[in-house]
C-alpha cells in the first residue's frame, strides 16, 4: 500500500466483521478493488457528512470543510465496496475524529492505515494498544462542547469567547482591523484583486483611494488555536504609472510598490502569537508606525517619489531591492526629480539581459523625450476628457444602430461587444465588473456552478447563455488605450485574448474514459504554440471561475 494519509470506509452488512487490525487492513485493501455499487447506508453517511459541514461551516477549518463536503461526490464516483479517500493535509485529526464518530454510529467500518487503527460499530477499536492515544485525540475536539456557558463572566469566560478555528479568527480579527483602519480612511474590500482567489477565505484586504491611485493592506491569516496571527503585506497601485510600464513592454503588475512587515522588520517581527485583543492592538500599532505613516507620505506623486527614491524610509527601500525599478524611474520623472538621470544610471545595474536592457533604454528615452513633468498632469486630464468624448460618440452610434428605448437599454448596449464575424454578442464585463466611461471597472468574481445557474435563471429570458467551447476560442476584445506624448496624447489598440470561463458543458473522451468539461482556459493568439493550447476543467466540488455570457445576434 502507498504511504499516504488515506482511510477506508465500507458497509459490513452481509459481510464478516474483522477480528483484529491486520484482518481489517486486508479487508480494506481487498474491498477497495472489488467492483460493487456503494451501499445506501454509505451514501446516506456521505450526505450526512456534507450536511454537517454546511451546518458548521464557521466552526470548521477550510480543509476539514472541503473534505466533509466533498464526500458525497467521492462516494458517487466510487465503483468499489470500500471508499478510499485522502484525509486533508492540514487538520486531518479533526477530519478523522468526525468521520469515525459518524461512520461507526451508522454501522460502518473505518480503517486508518497510517494511524494503525480500525474502527468498528459500537465504538469498538481494533488497536487496543493505541486506544488511549485515540481517546486523547478525541478529547481535544470535545473540550469546547463540554464548556459551560452559564458560568459567571470572568477572564477565563472571556477567553472562551475567543476564536477557536482559523475561519473564526479571520472573522474576529477582520472586524477589529476594520474598526481601527477605518479611522484612517481604509475600507474592507470584499472581492479584492490584491488577494488570490484561493486565499479569500483566509485573508482580508483594506483599501484607501488617494490622489495617485490606491493603497492597500493585505492580511493573510494563519495558525491554530490558541496561537493565531497574520502575514501583513501592503502596496500601492497607480494606473498612470502601470500603463506606461505595460505599453513599453514591462511585465504587468497591479502594484507599483509593495512590501510586507516581515520584509521590513525581519526576524524581529513575529506573525503568530497567543490569540487575544492585546495581540491585535500590538499589530495595529505596528501598522500605524510602519505602514500608515509611509502611506500618508505616499498619497501624492512627490511623496511617492520620496519613499521610492530617497532614504527617508530606509527599511522600505531596503526591502524593495531591485523590484519595481521601472516603476521607481517613472515615479521620479513624473515627480520632476532633479536626480532622474543619475537614478536611471543607478537602477540600470539591476537590468539583466540584452532584451531587458533594450526595454530599459527605450523607457528612459520615452520619459526624457515625451514626458514633461510640468504639464503631464494637465495632459492626463485632457486625455481623460477625450476618452469620455469618444465613448459618447460610440454610444450615439449604438443608438443609431439599435434604437434603444430607455437609458438602461443603452447602458446594456454599451457594455456589450458585437462580434460581426461570428454574429455573437458578448458581455464585455465578467460578473463582478461593470462598464463605466468606456472602461471595465472592478474585479472578476469567482463563482461556483450553483451560483452560475442562479445567474443564468435570471437572464435566460433575454437570450443570455453560457458560451460553447468553440465560441470561447473565437473571443477577442480590442481596447483603445491612450498615452501621453510630447505633443499631447495618442492611442494604440490593445487586444485581450486570454480567458478562463465557465462554458456550456461538453463531453471529452480520451483513453477510453469520458468526462464532462465545465470550464476552459483559452489563449486566442494569432499564431498559437503548444503553450497556448486550451486547458480544460472537469467538475469538482471546489471548482470556481469567471462568468461571461453570450447570445446570438438577431
Amino acid at each position: 500500500m502507498a504511504n499516504r494519509n488515506a482511510i477506508f470506509i465500507w458497509d459490513p452488512q452481509y459481510k464478516v466483521l474483522p477480528q483484529n487490525y491486520q484482518q481489517a487492513l486486508e479487508m480494506a485493501e481487498k474491498y477497495a478493488t472489488v467492483l460493487e455499487e456503494p451501499s445506501d447506508r454509505l451514501k446516506r453517511f456521505a450526505q450526512e457528512m456534507a450536511a454537517y459541514a454546511n451546518a458548521h461551516q464557521d466552526d470548521l477549518e477550510d480543509d476539514v470543510f472541503d473534505f466533509l463536503d466533498s464526500m458525497p461526490y467521492a462516494v458517487n464516483e466510487q465503483t468499489t465496496i470500500a471508499l478510499d479517500i485522502e484525509l486533508p493535509d492540514d487538520d486531518w485529526e479533526h477530519a478523522i475524529v468526525l468521520t469515525v464518530e459518524k461512520a461507526t454510529a451508522r454501522g460502518l467500518i473505518v480503517v486508518a492505515p497510517e494511524l494503525i487503527f480500525a474502527f468498528l460499530p459500537h465504538d469498538k477499536i481494533l488497536s487496543p494498544l493505541q486506544s488511549r492515544e485515540w481517546r486523547k485525540l478525541c478529547a481535544n475536539f470535545q473540550q469546547d462542547d463540554n464548556e459551560s456557558t452559564a458560568s459567571p463572566v470572568t477572564n477565563s469566560t472571556i477567553e472562551k469567547k475567543l476564536p477557536k478555528t482559523l475561519k473564526q479568527y479571520k472573522k474576529w480579527a477582520e472586524e477589529k482591523f476594520n474598526q481601527e483602519l477605518s479611522t484612517f480612511g481604509f475600507k474592507l474590500d470584499q472581492c479584492s484583486k490584491h488577494a488570490n482567489t484561493s486565499e479569500l477565505d483566509i485573508s482580508s484586504v483594506f483599501i484607501r483611494e488617494v490622489e495617485i491611485g490606491q493603497q492597500y493592506i493585505h492580511f493573510r491569516y494563519a495558525g491554530r488555536y490558541p496561537e493565531f496571527g497574520q502575514y501583513v503585506s501592503f502596496g500601492i497601485c497607480s494606473s498612470y504609472i502601470e500603463e506606461i510600464c505595460q505599453r513599453l513592454g514591462f511585465h504587468r503588475n497591479n502594484d507599483i510598490l509593495s512590501s510586507s512587515l516581515h520584509d521590513m522588520l525581519g526576524y524581529h517581527y513575529n506573525d503568530i502569537e497567543h490569540v487575544g485583543t492585546p495581540h491585535i492592538q500590538k499589530e495595529v500599532n505596528i501598522i500605524k508606525d510602519h505602514i500608515i505613516s509611509l502611506f500618508d507620505t505616499a498619497s501624492t506623486i512627490t511623496g511617492l517619489d520620496q519613499i521610492s527614491n530617497s532614504d527617508i524610509y530606509p527599511k522600505f527601500i531596503a526591502a524593495q531591492k531591485e523590484r519595481y525599478i521601472a516603476h521607481r524611474l517613472i515615479i521620479a520623472r513624473l515627480a520632476n526629480n532633479s536626480q532622474f538621470e543619475q537614478l536611471a544610471v543607478k537602477l540600470r545595474k539591476y537590468v539583466k539581459g540584452a532584451v531587458k536592457e533594450a526595454l530599459w533604454d527605450n523607457l528612459v528615452k520615452y520619459l526624457c523625450e515625451e514626458i514633461d513633468p510640468n504639464i503631464y498632469w494637465q495632459q492626463v486630464a485632457d486625455l481623460e476628457q477625450e476618452m469620455l468624448c469618444l465613448e459618447e460618440k460610440r454610444l450615439l452610434a449604438l443608438q443609431a444602430q439599435f434604437h434603444p428605448k430607455t437609458a438602461d437599454e443603452l447602458i446594456q448596449l454599451a457594455s456589450q461587444f458585437h462580434d460581426e464575424k461570428t454574429h455573437l454578442i458578448w458581455q464585455q464585463c465578467c460578473v463582478g465588473q461593470q462598464w463605466l466611461n468606456g472602461k471595465v471597472i472592478g474585479n472578476e468574481q469567482e463563482l461556483n456552478w450553483e451560483e452560475v445557474q442562479q445567474i443564468l435563471a435570471n437572464v435566460q429570458h433575454d437570450g443570455w447563455r453560457l458560451p460553447t467551447f468553440e465560441e470561447l476560442k473565437t473571443l477577442k476584445f480590442s481596447h483603445r488605450i491612450g498615452y501621453i506624448t510630447k505633443d499631447g496624447f495618442a492611442f494604440y489598440e490593445k487586444q485581450e485574448v486570454s480567458f478562463t470561463h465557465w462554458i456550456n458543458p461538453f463531453q471529452n473522451c480520451w483513453n477510453n474514459r469520458c468526462e464532462d468539461i465545465y470550464m476552459v482556459r483559452v489563449n486566442n493568439v494569432e499564431n498559437p504554440t503548444t503553450n497556448d493550447a486550451p486547458t480544460i476543467y472537469s467538475m469538482k466540488p471546489d471548482l470556481r471561475g469567471s462568468l461571461r455570457l453570450v447570445k446570438t445576434a438577431l
